[in-house]
């Protein structure tokens, strides 16, 4: 996923209609809070994970250490750089 258009497409698109759902009253506030959190601890990080693999930054680290410590580190790398 070299491509951060692509990359930043596919982390707002989820959210978009995570929140159009709720707002225009399609589901309830429990089922939105269940897909926040997995858009939050499952879907982002894994996003974050292909991105860093394609830019040759992550080394099978762990998921817990890329959900806690890398993202952040590569915040950059991330959202900015091709």
């Amino acid at each position: 996923m070299r491509n951060l258009a692509l990359y930043h497409a596919l982390t707002l698109i989820p959210l978009i209609v995570i929140f159009g759902v709720y707002v225009y009253g399609y589901s309830g506030t429990l089922l939105f809070s269940f897909l926040l959190l997995i858009y939050a601890f499952f879907y982002r990080p894994y996003l974050d994970i292909l991105r860093l693999k394609s830019l040759g930054l992550y080394r099978q680290q762990g998921f817990w250490k890329i959900f806690f410590v890398e993202r952040f580190k590569y915040y950059s790398s991330l959202m900015f750089k091709k």
